[in-house]
């Protein structure tokens, strides 16, 4: 496993750290990525530091999905699968990507940048059911960065230094109501329940696949998926996976 690395201040540089940006531009076979440093221990970066494919079945899924329409993707984390995702939807569909911690959007601006996609909308801000703010846990108490798997957590749960505010977004109002929407995948952390409950009106009226690493709680699915005909459709990879149409029920 490689360590995270120092780097020095360049002695001229007079500016605030949080305005470096500290990556390594890393490839596979779908294209290039400014992968961070800080998090650069993390299994995901050290997947695309090694030229492979991180959770192949989910970017499977992108490509099989996205000829049908356009695809919704949170976490982002530094765009490890916006290319593929990119190139799946295709020049007449879009991707709608979140990510919430800084490093990490700022990163997968510079891979969207890499590889020239055109078809990606990538937002700043943690998926939830209200607009507002959210408290985001981005490294652990010893200081280690948490990568793409920061949270949201309660607010004063964390130290300041852990931890810090950004926007909270609703996907019904980041996908304009002409958009058709074919596949939402959800890595955020076990706020699946909460990233839905604010993407109903588009998965009334789209119907689009759901892959979701936590499912939300057998009540809410009741409550809100089974009506619109949504059943289990097995797993991709370690995330489950929720389709609408004939064939059982998601229990």
């Amino acid at each position: 496993m490689t360590a995270p690395l120092t780097i020095p201040k360049h002695p001229d540089y007079e500016g605030p750290d949080a305005q470096v940006l500290r990556g390594v531009i890393a490839y596979n076979r779908h294209g290039g990525y400014c992968v961070p440093r800080s998090s650069i221990h993390r299994p995901c970066a050290q997947t695309i530091l090694a030229g492979e494919v991180f959770e192949p079945p989910t970017v499977a899924a992108f490509e099989h999905h996205g000829r049908h329409g356009d695809i919704v993707h949170a976490g982002t984390y530094f765009g490890d699968m916006l290319p593929a995702a990119a190139r799946a939807c295709g020049p007449e569909r879009l991707v709608w990507a979140c990510e919430p911690n800084r490093e990490n959007f700022r990163c997968a601006t510079l891979t969207i940048a890499l590889n020239g996609l055109t078809n990606v909308r990538l937002h700043h801000g943690a998926l939830g059911d209200r607009g507002g703010l959210a408290t985001l846990l981005v490294s652990s108490p010893a200081g280690e960065a948490l990568g793409g798997r920061s949270r949201v957590v309660e607010r004063g749960s964390a130290a300041a230094d852990t931890a810090y505010e950004v926007p909270m977004l609703r996907i019904d109002d980041i996908v304009p109501a002409d958009r058709p929407v074919a596949l939402i995948q959800l890595d955020v952390e076990r706020q699946e329940r909460q990233a839905l409950t604010g993407a109903l009106a588009t998965i009334q009226r789209c119907r689009p696949a759901l892959i979701v690493e936590t499912l939300p709680d057998d009540a809410w699915i009741s409550a809100n998926l089974v009506p619109l005909g949504y059943r289990r459709a097995g797993m991709i990879g370690p995330n489950s996976l929720l389709v609408a149409g004939p064939g059982g029920d998601v229990s």
